[in-house]
C-alpha cells in the first residue's frame, strides 16, 4: 500500500504545528525545521512545509509562494 501525504506550505511553521496540534489532538511524530509531519493515519501523513523553504526547491518553476494567490500552497505525494 502507497503513501499518502500532503504537504501544506506555511507562513509560520511553529504556529501551525500548534494549530495542528490543538485540531487533531495529536503531537508530530516529525518536527525539524522545514518539515512538520503528523500520522494521520497508517498510511496517510500531513506535512507543514515553510514556504520560504519551497521556494527553494523548486526554483524557478513556481514564483515565490508568498508573493500571491494562485501560487501553489499544498502538495499531494
Amino acid at each position: 500500500m502507497e503513501l499518502a501525504q500532503f504537504i501544506l506550505y506555511v507562513a509560520d511553521q511553529e504556529a501551525s504545528k500548534f494549530f495542528y496540534e490543538f485540531m487533531l489532538q495529536a503531537k508530530p511524530v516529525l518536527h525539524v525545521p522545514g518539515m512538520t509531519e503528523f500520522q494521520l493515519a497508517p498510511q496517510c501523513k500531513l506535512g507543514l512545509m515553510p514556504e520560504k523553504g519551497i521556494a527553494k526547491i523548486l526554483k524557478t518553476t513556481t514564483p515565490e509562494p508568498s508573493q500571491g494567490n494562485g501560487i501553489p500552497r499544498v502538495r499531494f505525494i
